[in-house]
């Protein structure tokens, strides 16, 4: 009976819990890596995230190292580290070319999926020609090489879907890539620093439908010297891989439904007092 008497308070004590949980109930990122090994770790060999089914391998070119505090945008929940690829000073353009590659869990490209990936990436002083992310062999993310100077998608063969986001050493990108899978032709939709906490973006600001992509479980770090990636997510849907800081102040409506679980607890308990107090059957007899 104890137990009964104190469900609407457990209730209560339930609901608020929920209510100052961080992130609700969660997302459902498929795979991540922050890079959060200490600055100076070469990464090759690195196996740290979730959703991955090995280490970073070098395929070649200039070893890339984390760094420390990593890349942010906005409220973008981040962690620190982030991985920076050393300027190459060279006239061999191919020495330049540096490529990390990592199997994920879950492979890309099934016929009838959406798939979601985002990354910030920065060019660093005196950036070479090209930077960003490969899908399998397939797609490249970032910035293509000369003579094109902003952000889009690139398959080969000068096959090239470009943003206007120019870019410009110093001045990191968040950069979402919403993958729908199709029996023919894919359609590929770029979003360059999309408003985080909430909806999808309605318009893409690079977007390709001309190619078909290959199931592919491999992501590959590619670049020509002089950047920094960091925060690599994998998701199910635009919230999974642009999700928000948790902030430690609790949103106004937050903090209204707080106020009210502890305004209905206290009333429970006072209620529960004034029972206590009132007379019994037995003491009632007293004053008749």
């Amino acid at each position: 009976m104890r137990l009964l008497h104190h469900l609407p308070r457990l209730a209560l004590l339930m609901a608020l819990t929920a209510a100052l949980a961080p992130g609700g109930a969660g997302a459902a990122v498929i795979a991540y890596e922050g890079f959060g090994y200490g600055a100076g770790a070469d990464l090759s060999g690195q196996n740290g995230g979730t959703g991955w089914a090995g280490a970073w391998n070098n395929q070649g070119g200039a070893p890339t190292l984390t760094t420390a505090p990593g890349l942010g945008f906005g409220a973008l929940a981040v962690t620190p580290g982030a991985a920076s690829t050393a300027v190459v000073v060279t006239n061999d353009p191919g020495a330049k070319i540096t490529t990390y590659t990592r199997s994920l869990a879950t492979a890309f490209g099934t016929d009838g999926t959406t798939t979601y990936l985002s990354f910030l990436l920065r060019p660093d002083s005196g950036f070479d020609f090209y930077g960003g992310l490969n899908l399998g062999g397939g797609l490249f993310i970032g910035k293509s090489g000369t003579p094109v100077t902003t952000y889009g998608l690139e398959t080969g063969g000068a096959n090239i879907a470009s943003s206007s986001v120019v870019a410009t050493a110093g001045e990191a990108v968040f950069l979402v890539l919403r993958a729908q899978f199709l029996a023919g032709n894919d359609v590929l939709d770029l979003f360059v620093n999309p408003t985080l906490g909430g909806a999808e973006p309605l318009l893409a600001d690079a977007e390709m439908s001309n190619v078909d992509l290959a199931l592919t479980d491999l992501l590959y770090i590619n670049n020509s010297g002089g950047w920094t990636i960091d925060e690599i997510r994998v998701g199910s849907s635009f919230a999974d891989v642009a999700p928000v800081q948790v902030s430690s102040v609790p949103e106004p409506a937050m903090l209204a439904l707080v106020l009210l679980a502890l305004s209905a607890m206290a009333f429970t308990r006072l209620s529960g007092k004034v029972r206590q107090r009132l007379p019994t059957k037995v003491d009632r007899c007293k004053w008749q």
